[in-house]
């Protein structure tokens, strides 16, 4: 089972951030930031055995930045139930996250994704696989990418 880090922990996975340009120093500083807590029965590194990963890893692995192209939001079904954070909330949190202008699209009906409602939970869940295939689709010219 998942165990969470301890601050000496997370601070050697982060290293030295004294060359990194302030916004990347601010984002990797611990203030304003909870540790992971202990998951719950249900969360998926209860579940899921995961390696950490350092920074320095990270980074090596050459993760995908954002350029210019602006990123997209993409709503499944009615988004107007009450049952997750108003768009405009999901819109400006990812325009934060990217710091970039974030378009949102028009809500599409999820088709062509496998779905199953969680046995201990009751929700309904999404294959991300089939889910991942459905944004590669929805993606505009020039978008940087898209999340839904």
């Amino acid at each position: 089972m998942f165990t969470p880090p301890d601050r000496a922990d997370r601070l050697r996975a982060v290293g030295s951030v004294a060359g990194l340009p302030p916004p990347l120093r601010r984002a990797l500083d611990e203030q304003g930031f909870d540790p992971i807590p202990r998951p719950g029965p249900h969360d998926w590194l209860a579940s899921h055995p995961e390696p950490g990963q350092t920074f320095a890893a990270f980074l090596a692995g050459h993760p995908p930045s954002p350029g210019p192209a602006c990123p997209y939001l993409q709503p499944f079904g009615p988004f107007d139930t009450g049952q997750g954070p108003p768009l405009d909330l999901l819109s400006r949190f990812a325009a934060a996250f990217f710091a970039l202008e974030v378009a949102v699209l028009p809500a599409a009906p999820v088709t062509g994704v496998t779905m199953r409602i969680n046995r201990h939970t009751g929700q309904r869940q999404l294959l991300t696989r089939d889910l991942l295939a459905v944004l590669a689709d929805r993606r505009p010219a020039g978008g940087c990418c898209v999340d839904g």
